[in-house]
């Protein structure tokens, strides 16, 4: 059984990633523009690909774990590379991908809030879920693409911060 207050708490952690993406649209023109669809230097992702990938976390995967979920019916999750590879992210405008990213959140947080009972579990790749755990593995999921978005940015020379310090 979950208690509604460990209910909101995930409901909260799974609608924060929309106010990280607010908070990231005002780095964005910081970015040089060469880095928006270079991959790392050691092969991983480009950021477009990234945001991409919240982006098709948001409209295809999610959606569909929780809506399978609620219907009692067993699923599989998309692969990533399915979702990396379902549109070409490297030609999207930043802006446009982290839009898509925020409505896509909002929907899927939307979707968990009409969720009354959470205790129930269904079969989801294989193994037994409550919606908690859902919703748990979707912040756990964010998290890693937010870190890998963060160790992007950090790569990047940004220039001088807006930010001056107290003193």
């Amino acid at each position: 059984m979950i208690r509604p207050e460990d209910r909101e708490v995930l409901i909260g952690q799974v609608a924060y990633l929309v106010d990280e993406l607010h908070a990231q649209q005002a780095i964005i023109g910081l970015v040089p523009e060469p880095l928006w669809a270079s991959p790392s230097p050691t092969g991983e992702h480009s950021l477009l690909e990234l945001y991409g990938l919240l982006v098709g976390l948001g409209e295809r995967s999610y959606p569909g774990l929780i809506a399978a979920w609620s219907h009692g019916n067993g699923v599989e999750s998309i692969d990533e590379l399915a979702l990396l590879d379902g549109e070409p992210w490297n030609v999207a405008r930043p802006e446009d991908l982290i839009t898509r990213a925020v409505s896509a959140r909002e929907a899927v947080v939307a979707s968990l809030e009409a969720v009354e009972d959470w205790a129930a579990t269904r079969t989801i790749d294989g193994a037994e879920m409550t919606l908690a755990d859902v919703a748990f593995r979707i912040t756990q999921e964010d998290a890693a693409v937010l870190r890998a978005i963060g160790a992007r940015l950090h790569e990047a020379d940004l220039g001088t911060s807006p930010v001056s310090r107290l003193s």
